[in-house]
């Protein structure tokens, strides 16, 4: 069967679009712990100790150079496993507390402060 009205342009263009769709997830499994790590190296502040603490109205983080506090309600979101808290301000902003720098009353009672406050699970 010959096909003369064939248009390579939509076809072209279907299979960028497809190829792409299924590569990106493999580069951005390759390449985001990369960038992260790199980050990690250039942003000095990010190595400091830090101390945190929490109560009914928000989140609150001090280093030697920095102070922040954060009310529930500002956050976008957050999230939680058996390794890390997230609480979201953006879907790519984010602050990140390993489970294992806390006690387990300390996190069940962080957890308890974010789910009375309401905030989005996500």
């Amino acid at each position: 069967m010959i096909v003369s009205d064939f248009n390579r342009i939509p076809t072209t263009v279907a299979l960028i679009v497809l190829i792409g769709a299924f590569s990106m997830p493999l580069l951005f499994y390759f390449l985001l712990p990369q960038h992260a790590r790199k980050v990690y190296r250039q942003v000095k502040t990010m190595r400091h100790p830090t101390e945190v603490s929490w109560n009914h109205e928000g989140y609150s983080a001090s280093t030697a150079t920095s102070t922040s506090t954060i009310a529930w309600n500002d956050y976008f979101g957050w999230s939680a496993d058996e390794k890390i808290v997230l609480l979201m301000q953006a879907p790519n902003l984010f602050q990140m507390l390993p489970r294992h720098a806390l006690s387990g009353e300390q996190a069940g009672d962080l957890i308890g402060h974010i789910e009375n406050s309401e905030l989005r699970r996500i």
